[in-house]
């Protein structure tokens, strides 16, 4: 775990961004800042359960004075993180007209991507689970319900940064959403199939 205290971290409380992402998994987040992704990319990144806390106020209050600046999901395609992009929202951003970007994993990029191993949990039961499905498709329902999931410690580190950074670029510049390659910001993921020319 980081510490944000140290002087190679001071720089996250002494900028600007144009940028914000949001981790679903805490060992994402401290690999994009020992990678200095944040500084690179002026890009500010928190944990769903709002870590770094020293860091997490000033970014709420940012957005808040600015919620035109993206802010990006990255996450496992697992139950949890299902309806992240709701809870988000309603939690953290409540009466802001911001745009949250979801960039996966999802259950849909695991089927278009024939590289990739699912995992399932044994006797996984979500009968008892109250997580927000109402946008899925029938085929994702049943990922979840029936206790599939990836990780993203499937994509290589490289890699990772690299399509990272490719998919916030495009929006990071924009005082409002724009299109990129045809696509806008709110289509643009993050994992993508192995076949894809774009996927170096």
């Amino acid at each position: 775990e980081l510490d944000f205290k140290t002087p190679q971290h001071k720089d996250l409380f002494d900028y600007s961004f144009d940028a914000l992402i949001i981790t679903g998994d805490l060992e994402i987040a401290n690999f994009l800042i020992k990678n200095d992704f944040h500084f690179k990319n002026k890009t500010a990144i928190v944990t769903y359960k709002k870590y770094p806390n020293h860091l997490f106020p000033y970014v709420i209050e940012q957005i808040e004075k600015n919620p035109s600046i993206p802010i990006f999901l990255i996450h496992n395609a697992d139950i949890i993180y299902a309806d992240l992009k709701k809870v988000i929202h309603k939690n953290w951003f409540t009466g802001l007209d911001v745009n949250i970007i979801d960039l996966g994993i999802t259950p849909h990029q695991v089927r278009k991507s024939k590289m990739v191993i699912k995992y399932k949990r044994k006797n996984f039961d979500a009968s008892h689970l109250n997580y927000d499905l109402s946008e899925y498709g029938d085929r994702d329902k049943y990922w979840f319900k029936n206790g599939y999931y990836v990780d993203m410690n499937i994509i290589p580190p490289v890699k990772l940064l690299n399509m990272l950074e490719k998919a916030i670029t495009p929006c990071a510049k924009a005082v409002i959403p724009v299109h990129f390659a045809g696509r806008s910001c709110n289509e643009i993921k993050i994992f993508r199939s192995p076949h894809s020319r774009s996927r170096n």
